[in-house]
């Protein structure tokens, strides 16, 4: 039995964004513009700072790198949009899973946001009853150390594979912890030699 660890957003689905993004600019006006497109580097930053996603930490490093006012209220409606995003599955997906649980693997998800939108968007996506436990980013945070090794629970790290779209989270970073690393590439634009897939359901057949 091997232990397959997948990131979320970006590799079993993709999320439309511009609810929250529309939220921001209601909130913030034309301030909104360098907040949109800087939020994933902000989020970045966080991630590597910080070992996971607490509300009041959050709106505290938020309120700092953007000159905005964040607050819990704020976070709470970010959330409950993040959870009610319209997505679009990864193509292969649905036939990845069936097929790893069909040969007896566990599976496990390892997400860098919090708990409640990331599970509400996994049942909405008729994808959580694939997965024997949800890794989510008010418990621990990739690329910290904790987050793979909490993800791997009893397995050893030869006995786990990480799969993500991050080349440096879901790829990089566990690979020189030890693990088992699969990069999803699917617009093909890494061209360094790594291992990588196009499409989910090019790892059928593999394990």
């Amino acid at each position: 039995m091997k232990r397959f660890i997948f990131d979320l957003d970006g590799t079993l689905l993709t999320s439309d964004y511009s609810q929250e993004f529309e939220y921001f600019k209601n909130i913030y006006g034309d301030k909104s513009k360098n907040l949109i497109a800087g939020l994933a580097t902000y989020l970045n930053s966080y991630e590597k700072t910080y070992s996971k996603y607490e509300v009041d930490r959050l709106c505290r490093y938020l309120n700092a790198v953007t000159g905005l006012e964040f607050t819990p209220e704020i976070i709470a409606v970010w959330n409950d949009l993040l959870g009610n995003n319209p997505f679009v599955l990864e193509d292969g997906i649905i036939d990845l899973l069936e097929y790893l649980k069909s040969q007896g693997h566990s599976l496990v998800v390892l997400t860098n946001w919090f708990e409640e939108p990331q599970k509400k968007k996994l049942k909405r996506a008729e994808l959580i009853e694939y997965f024997d436990d949800i890794y989510t980013g008010d418990m621990v945070l990739k690329p910290h150390k904790e987050a793979y090794i909490c993800a791997k629970k009893g397995f050893s790290e030869k006995d786990c594979f990480v799969i993500g779209d991050d080349l440096y989270k879901d790829y990089i970073v566990p690979r020189d912890l030890g693990f088992n690393t699969i990069f999803y590439d699917k617009l093909n634009l890494q061209r360094q030699t790594i291992v990588k897939v196009k499409r989910m359901n090019e790892i059928i057949g593999e394990f």
